[in-house]
């Protein structure tokens, strides 16, 4: 697969409500398969995609290919796992807290976690603990990433006992051959970045739809992704000259994100005008700030009064 060191393109389709992004993207991914190409369809929940893959199927186009790859994140990498690492297995909530559990005994009865000392047998503080390490991996914040920071000069007792308790931990995962909900991304990222795509060996577009935001770690997969010469094209929620700019304002600084890692090239789309006016104006004044006026007047629209329950 071809590599790249520059910023991978991405192509956005940007558009209000109304404006056919996804319309765009699912008769992009159509094509795609119907070509022959190796397609990805990434979604934001599994509901999403199982839907759509029904509906898909049930309209008779890909039922000779045994059916579209129409995926969430977790289920991309988990392929991708699946395929190269089959002996890392992912670890359950509750074995979690108590490997963390483990962690934080071992450290306290090595003299390690005296600023945590008061805390250590209160309920609740193990999982306080898997939050902030989680988040940590969210942002793409490795073991010995924060071991550095917590050794610099001024860094609190805190910080240096909790990058204890995330290098040991990070470790026992290592050794149990397990790994957690945000560590599977990293995974797969690094297997990705040595072209080891599994059932993915011949991917050639990935299109994104539904999504405001992405994680970091969910932006560094489509990235190494890009650099493999994949062409991505995904859909943002945007409005041009917008009134409402508090409603795309996630959208906006994911637009800022992506402008970091790609080179994005962005179509931006008009809404599409709905038969009944009354509901258009209703679509762009919903959540408008301060008072509106000019409202047509409905012709279809009928509101019946209910006594609450």
């Amino acid at each position: 697969m071809q590599r790249t060191s520059v910023k991978p393109a991405i192509g956005v389709i940007a558009g209000p409500p109304h404006s056919a992004k996804t319309a765009r993207i699912i008769q992009a991914f159509r094509q795609g398969v119907e070509a022959g190409e190796e397609v990805v369809l990434i979604l934001p929940t599994a509901q999403a995609a199982r839907s759509l893959r029904t509906e898909l199927l049930l309209d008779g186009t890909f039922n000779f290919l045994g059916g579209p790859r129409i995926l969430t994140f977790v289920q991309f990498a988990e392929q991708v796992l699946e395929h190269h690492a089959p002996e890392i297995q992912p670890i359950e909530p509750m074995m979690q807290d108590e490997l963390l559990a483990r962690v934080i005994a071992e450290l306290a009865a090595a003299g390690k976690m005296t600023y945590h000392a008061r805390v250590l047998n209160f309920r609740g503080f193990v999982r306080a603990v898997r939050t902030f390490l989680m988040e940590l991996k969210r942002a793409e914040i490795a073991p010995e990433q924060f071991r550095g920071f917590a050794a610099r000069k001024g860094a609190s007792n805190k910080d240096r006992e909790l990058s204890a308790v995330y290098s040991r931990y990070q470790e026992m995962l290592q050794d149990l051959g397990l790994y957690d909900a945000e560590g599977r991304f990293w995974r797969a990222k690094l297997l990705v970045s040595e072209d080891k795509l599994g059932p993915f060996a011949r991917l050639r577009r990935v299109f994104l739809d539904g999504f405001y935001d992405f994680t970091p770690t969910q932006l560094g997969l489509i990235e190494v992704l890009g650099r493999r010469g994949v062409k991505l094209t995904m859909s943002l929620p945007l409005e041009e000259n917008s009134s409402r700019r508090e409603l795309f304002e996630s959208a906006e600084a994911t637009l800022e994100k992506l402008r970091e890692r790609f080179e994005p090239t962005v179509e931006l789309l008009g809404a599409k005008e709905l038969m009944e006016p009354a509901l258009a104006w209703l679509s762009t004044h919903l959540f408008q700030s301060g008072r509106t006026s000019g409202a047509p007047e409905p012709s279809t629209i009928q509101l019946i009064e209910t006594p609450g329950t």
